[in-house]
């Protein structure tokens, strides 16, 4: 595992039910998430995030979204110039700190 996606895997749970959702794709379980981090380290991605609103919705739980916009990015095969966005975060709190339990990014159809 490169250094860049170890980084990242590190925030994210080891639940079962840990779940990423990339464009269409769906991923669940950690070494799923890896695999698809993995896939796709290297690749160039230039990203811009508004906003970020954050709602509690449990005592160790929140919801975040988001607009993005990608202004480049190669998402499997193609590359993706100017793309407006939206994301999805929920966090989870754990005796090592706050864990990504979910994740979801989508793109607005041109």
């Amino acid at each position: 595992m490169s250094p860049d996606v170890s980084k990242g895997m590190a925030l994210i749970s080891r639940e079962p039910t840990v779940s990423s959702i990339a464009y269409g794709k769906i991923n669940q379980g950690w070494q799923t998430i890896r695999a698809a981090y993995e896939e796709t380290a290297g690749s160039p991605i230039k990203a811009t995030i508004g906003t970020v609103d954050v709602t509690a919705i449990g005592p160790d739980t929140s919801l975040a979204i988001a607009p993005m916009k990608l202004s480049e990015a190669v998402i499997g095969r193609t590359l993706v110039m100017d793309a407006q966005g939206a994301m999805t975060v929920l966090v989870k709190r754990t005796p090592d700190g706050l864990r990504l339990i979910h994740e979801h990014y989508s793109l607005r159809p041109n």
